[in-house]
């Protein structure tokens, strides 16, 4: 059985937080269909076996064969594949950059609070392009195979309609069709539903790196 150790949630130390890095290897051990241990970890009350076995505090973290952990979600998910490469999740290599920047520039907007620093427009750049991708791709960024792309970039990509209406005022463009489209058919896989954040954990998460 696999061992992760990712962040609960902002408020309910029972469930599944708001960092996509984690909500990524927790959705593509769900994809898999593995068995898993999930030790939740809340990050205001660290309990002392985590901060023992690992030092730095990162999450996500997996427990390997041998009792050492990784850490980083590309790793760890890269790890996953290999030892478990069915279902397939392996993104074709040309693939590998698209929408690589949503999450960034999500970010940067959300924590900006200079309307003409240019962090508006450079979301909205990042999610025209991408827009454009899956019209002319889609309906995933591969075509018609769910690839390890999607299951990066729909945890962050999911915060974008969440957070910024709450903090901002800011909705996605309505024109951005297949940005919206892409999003729902990825929530509506199982191994989302499973594994989303209710929308109250996410800005829960935010407000408190924000200090609202």
């Amino acid at each position: 059985m696999v061992e992760i150790c990712a962040k609960a949630a902002v408020g309910n130390p029972e469930t599944l937080g708001d960092c996509p890095f984690c909500h990524r290897v927790v959705a593509t051990l769900e994809e898999k269909e593995l068995d898993y241990q999930l030790n939740l970890i809340n990050l205001d009350d660290q309990p002392e076996w985590f901060i023992d076995e690992i030092p730095s505090r990162e999450l996500p973290a997996m427990k390997n064969e041998h009792g050492h952990w990784i850490l980083q979600a590309e790793e760890i998910c890269r790890i996953i594949e290999e030892l478990h490469p069915e279902p397939s999740l392996d993104t074709p290599p040309h693939l590998v950059g698209v929408g690589c920047n949503i999450f960034g520039n999500f970010e940067a907007f959300l924590e900006s609070d200079d309307p003409d620093d240019g962090t508006e427009q450079a979301l909205l750049d990042e999610l025209e392009a991408f827009d454009e991708h899956i019209r002319e791709n889609g309906p995933y960024i591969a075509g018609e195979d769910v690839t390890a792309l999607d299951f990066s970039l729909t945890p962050g990509l999911l915060h974008v309609p969440v957070a910024l209406p709450h903090f901002k005022n800011w909705e996605i463009p309505e024109h951005l069709t297949h940005v919206r489209g892409y999003l729902e058919l990825m929530l509506s896989r199982p191994s989302f539903e499973k594994t989303t954040p209710e929308d109250q954990y996410i800005i829960a998460g935010w407000e408190q790196k924000l200090n609202c």
